[in-house]
């Protein structure tokens, strides 16, 4: 949250993951997947999966990354 007299400042971008290899590995390790499968009343068979990107993980991930230019 902002306090007063505070601004927010956003700089949009555009970069492709392979020309960047600390974030592209950042990016995957801090990517994860949820999935569930149901079935429907008629018995056919559904499933469903969502990806999220960890922000916490991303975090802790690019410090790592950038502080000692490893990504294990």
């Amino acid at each position: 949250m902002l306090q007063p007299g505070q601004k927010v400042v956003v700089v949009g971008g555009i970069h492709n993951l392979h020309e960047h290899e600390r974030l592209a590995m950042a990016v995957a390790k801090a990517t994860v997947g949820h999935s569930s499968h149901d079935t429907r009343p008629d018995g056919r068979f559904h499933a469903r999966t969502l990806t999220l990107l960890d922000g916490a993980v991303l975090r802790e991930v690019s410090h790592v990354c950038s502080r000692d230019l490893t990504c294990t």
